[in-house]
């Protein structure tokens, strides 16, 4: 079994013990990547490591009941001519769900070809080429849904929900109480706006650019009992020694 080190913990919260019968759900996750996804002549950071860490969590949890993700907000990229092939690339890095800007979005919608594809692109509004607004998982008997904003009428057969939003007032926050628990992945300047702590409502933070999110949740008879945020270091020139080996198939893609 391989193990992902260098990674920091933001916070545990829940102090029962893990036992074998326990559901382990692995979410990884980037914010804005902002066309960091090609894999640099330094061997760090981008997709390509992305992916791996994902097939090496998922050889992990063979021997485990749970499932592992990995879903983005998106912002690949800001300039068009980036954008050819990109989507594809998304899908082949192990991405479950992404949201794309407005930008991307549009591009999308003038290219009819890619409506045909395979993607697995969220929206964060109605569009031509009909991508969802969200998408409901499921893994073992859990379910839960990737959303960029709350519906007023909370769906009662939901475990859990991860809300990416992609923009406007976050006010409603304030008086938003879930009961289920709700995960807001926020850059770091929005969640400092709110101090409170509710229950069941977490504030997760967006990683660095060379930084991968990771949040474990453990649930018991889909009951949360445990979870924690790592941040997992992208193969720096600092991180040497704990080297994690690219995605090949992602650098050929990119050559």
């Amino acid at each position: 079994m391989r193990i992902l080190l260098f990674l920091s913990t933001l916070f545990l919260i829940h102090s029962e013990p893990i036992s074998k019968k326990d559901k382990e759900i692995i979410i990884f996750y980037k914010c804005n990547i902002h066309g960091e996804y090609a894999f640099d002549s330094e061997g760090r950071a981008g997709l390509a490591t992305i992916s791996a860490i994902k097939k090496i969590e998922e050889e992990n949890q063979k021997d485990h009941r749970g499932g592992v993700f990995l879903f983005s907000s998106g912002q690949f990229s800001e300039y068009k001519e980036k954008f050819r092939g990109l989507f594809e690339l998304i899908a082949l890095a192990g991405f479950d769900a992404s949201f794309v800007s407005e930008k991307e979005l549009q591009y999308l919608e003038e290219n009819p070809n890619k409506k045909n594809l395979s993607l697995p692109i969220l929206a964060h509004r109605e569009n031509t080429n009909k991508y969802n607004l969200s998408k409901k998982f499921k893994s073992e008997n859990l379910e839960f849904q990737v959303s960029h904003l709350l519906s007023d009428i909370e769906d009662k057969n939901l475990d859990f929900e991860l809300v990416f939003p992609q923009f406007g007032n976050l006010d409603y926050l304030n008086s938003f109480s879930p009961e289920k628990p709700t995960y807001f992945f926020l850059e770091s300047a929005k969640t400092s706006n709110f101090s409170f702590t509710k229950k069941n409502m977490y504030l997760i933070d967006c990683p660095k650019e060379q930084d991968l999110g990771k949040l474990t949740l453990y649930f018991r008879n889909k009951r949360l009992i445990r979870q924690k945020q790592n941040f997992i270091s992208l193969n720096s020139n600092s991180h040497n020694k704990n080297w994690i080996s690219p995605d090949r198939n992602i650098i050929k893609y990119l050559e």
